[in-house]
Order: structure tokens, then C-alpha cells, then sequence
């Protein structure tokens, strides 16, 4: 698992975190953390677009798409892609607000043969 992490001003986090965070509704794979979730399908074709199946820790499958939440630390869903889901999240340390990058793998290797082709 790859991870990035930078600091950030905590004034522009806290504003970000307050606005968007406080103010909006609550996703269902928010409630766990994002280590015990696993990556069991991406879907690349789809017609909204790339999406991915996650279970979580009940063994309940969800699937998300680029813009969903997922992980106790306010997780956004910017990227899926053959090899998994990059997810942008921001945390606090102390005082301080961190955003760090990290990228779920997927659990089977992207099989382009189970694939849907949605214009058929």
C-alpha cells in the first residue's frame, strides 16, 4: 500500500473539513476503517464509469465510484483503476491537518473478460 502524506494549513483543512465534512450525509463504508475494507472488484466500462466492489468487515458488498467516501479518515474515492481505488484522506495530528494518498489494491487481478460492454 503506498502512501503519501504533506501537510496542510490547518485553517484551509478546518474550513474544508467543516463545510463540506459537517454538512453533508454520512456514507455507509465511513463507519469502518479503511485498512479492514478489501478491494474484490473494479469495474472499468461501466456507464457511470470505473467502479469497485468492497466488502466490509460483515462481508457486505458495496460498490463505489469516483467522488464516494469510504474509511473513518473523511476518505474521498479520486481514482479507480486496473490495480485498485486511490483515495485522497485528511486526518488530524495535534493541531495540525494532514492529507495523505493512498491506493486500495485490489484483492484478483483485473480480468478485461468479465467485463459488460454497456453499449450492447
Amino acid at each position: 500500500m503506498k502512501t503519501l502524506c504533506r501537510v496542510v494549513p490547518a485553517v484551509l483543512l478546518a474550513t474544508i473539513a467543516f463545510n463540506t465534512f459537517a454538512t453533508r450525509q454520512r456514507e455507509s463504508l465511513e463507519a469502518f476503517d479503511r485498512k479492514d475494507l478489501v478491494v474484490w472488484h473494479i469495474s472499468l466500462k461501466g456507464k457511470c464509469g470505473p467502479s469497485a466492489g468492497i466488502l466490509d468487515t460483515g462481508g457486505f458488498s458495496h460498490r463505489i465510484q469516483v467522488g464516494n467516501y469510504l474509511g473513518k479518515d473523511f476518505g474521498l474515492v479520486k481514482e479507480i483503476t486496473k490495480d485498485g481505488v486511490r483515495i485522497v484522506e485528511i486526518y488530524r495530528v495535534g493541531e495540525d491537518w494532514k492529507e495523505r494518498e493512498v491506493w486500495l489494491r485490489a484483492k484478483y487481478p483485473y480480468d478485461e473478460s468479465t467485463e459488460i460492454d454497456p453499449k450492447k
